[in-house]
């Protein structure tokens, strides 16, 4: 399936070219706060406009950019929603590069909120991914983040942070905040365990560190 990012990239590139199309995307993306390939149909009402003054912004031919704006309604509006389309509440979002940090936090409220939670549980939930997202980056280079769904009598959302970076070694140290360092590490970790209902760490020097954690539906 594609997604709105993709279908919007393919319109966009076909009136300005694809190096540009992606400057106007990111842009508008960043100025809203959404991932364009996880935005919802609420969140379009605000990114649509920011793309639109992007494209008047580069385009030289003011029918064209007209013309590029209603296709690109078009084709956003009739996109299906990423969550809705399969009818599933689960993702993987891999943590290679800075931004991803970003993409993660989006992808992680967009789900908190199509699961049910209300927009503060939201902004918990999207923090934590935000924080072990960015643990992930600075400390291992690379991982991926796993959220889904809970569903029955504890319904929610479960959260897993898995990495092969080179473990903490003195985790005890590190969850007490009795451990400090220059780059903060532990605070993201401290932070995500207080947020959060539930909480569980699995780290070994040398092989990697995978935290789990739970946001139940009150």
């Amino acid at each position: 399936m594609s997604t709105r990012g993709d279908l919007a990239l393919e319109v966009l590139s076909g009136y300005c070219g694809s190096i540009v199309a992606r400057s106007i995307l990111q842009g508008a993306s960043a100025s809203c706060g959404v991932d364009i390939d996880w935005v919802t149909a609420e969140q379009l009402t605000r990114l649509v406009p920011a793309i639109e003054s992007g494209v008047r912004t580069f385009a030289s031919d003011p029918e064209a950019a007209r013309e590029c704006c209603h296709r690109l309604r078009e084709v956003l509006d009739q996109a299906e929603d990423p969550l809705q389309a399969g009818g599933s509440h689960e993702l993987r979002i891999e943590v290679v590069a800075e931004y991803d940090v970003v993409t993660a936090r989006n992808h992680a409220k967009t789900l908190a909120a199509e699961v049910g939670f209300g927009a503060s549980e939201q902004i918990k939930i999207a923090t934590v991914v935000s924080e072990l997202a960015r643990n992930i980056f600075q400390y291992a280079g690379e991982g991926h983040i796993d959220i889904r769904g809970l569903e029955g009598e504890q319904a929610g959302v479960e959260i897993a942070a898995i990495d092969h970076g080179a473990g903490i070694r003195d985790i005890d140290a590190v969850l007490s905040g009795g451990y400090k360092s220059k780059t903060g590490m532990g605070i993201g970790l401290i932070g995500a365990r207080r947020l959060m209902d539930a909480f569980e760490i699995d780290t070994k020097p040398g092989v990697g560190t995978t935290v789990t954690v739970r946001k139940y539906m009150r």
